[in-house]
């Protein structure tokens, strides 16, 4: 398949009363997290996924449906992202949704939760929205996650109408981690999603042991009721590190579940696969 950058183009850190997780447990444990967030299973029923997840973001990389399961099962991984479009703004957009329905019917099959991811440029939101809505239903998609970052700066109004269109759907935005630091994006037009996916990569690691909390909260007094953060897996993390920020993650409380960007790094090293093999979400995976 078409090859896409190998990073996304916005990074979490310096420019480039959450609910407790101890008490939740106390209360009713995986029943209360399914609650929160969404039916068993990774979420098929709709709401937000549970447990750990992976982003896909060629098909070029997945190989083959067999292969790729096995990936999960190795990792734990109980839902995926798949890629459906990577618009640009002037150049032909880069598309998948023609490649991934043995991808879905397989993971589905395999009992993965599938969901489906694209990014989309603010002047061609119209044809965006409507590919990953007629994607999601062809496929049996479990919600569909909007990958809008530095392109949307400014474009408040064009940010309303995609949201817009996602109305009635199950739906979920990524972008900066460190949202504090691009007043600019229009977090209030997107905060109408259902699911917050800050991307809290850390990628150079000197944010600070604080970080994945600070970026939690910011994101949680933007409108974003439900989080399931992203955090990184390139050659620039080091098994320890991945592990290390998973669990500053999760003790921030409330996270029912993660997803690493991208399975092109993961599936190169199995020393970041055992780093997600070691990552356990209390009561995520019930």
């Amino acid at each position: 398949g078409p090859r896409r950058p190998r990073k996304r183009g916005g990074y979490d850190g310096k420019r480039d009363n959450p609910m407790n997780l101890t008490a939740l447990l106390a209360i009713g444990g995986a029943a209360v997290l399914a609650l929160l967030f969404g039916g068993g299973g990774g979420g098929s029923g709709g709401g937000a996924p549970r447990g750990k997840g992976l982003f896909v973001r060629s098909t070029g990389h997945a190989g083959s449906p067999d292969a790729l399961i096995a990936r999960c099962r190795e990792m734990g991984v109980t839902w995926i992202m798949l890629p459906v479009i990577w618009q640009k703004p002037a150049a032909a957009d880069i598309r998948y949704d023609g490649k991934i329905d043995q991808y879905a019917a397989a993971l589905k099959a395999a009992k993965i939760v599938v969901w489906i991811w694209g990014w989309p440029e603010p002047l061609k939101h119209k044809s965006f929205s409507a590919l990953m809505i007629a994607t999601s239903a062809r496929i049996g998609a479990a919600g569909i996650c909007i990958n809008a970052e530095k392109p949307w700066f400014g474009h408040n109004a064009h940010a309303a109408e995609l949201a817009a269109t996602m109305n009635g759907q199950n739906w979920a935005l990524s972008s900066y981690g460190g949202a504090y630091n691009f007043p600019s994006f229009p977090w209030a037009e997107f905060s109408s999603a259902p699911i917050g996916m800050p991307q809290i990569y850390d990628t150079k690691h000197n944010l600070g042991d604080g970080y994945p909390a600070k970026s939690i909260k910011k994101w949680r007094e933007l409108g974003y009721k439900t989080i399931a953060p992203t955090l990184g897996a390139s050659s620039a993390h080091s098994p320890a590190q991945m592990v290390d920020i998973a669990k500053r993650t999760i003790a921030v409380g409330g996270i029912g579940a993660l997803s690493w960007w991208d399975f092109y790094h993961l599936n190169q090293s199995s020393g970041r696969r055992g780093a997600v093999a070691a990552v356990t979400i209390p009561g995520a995976e019930a």
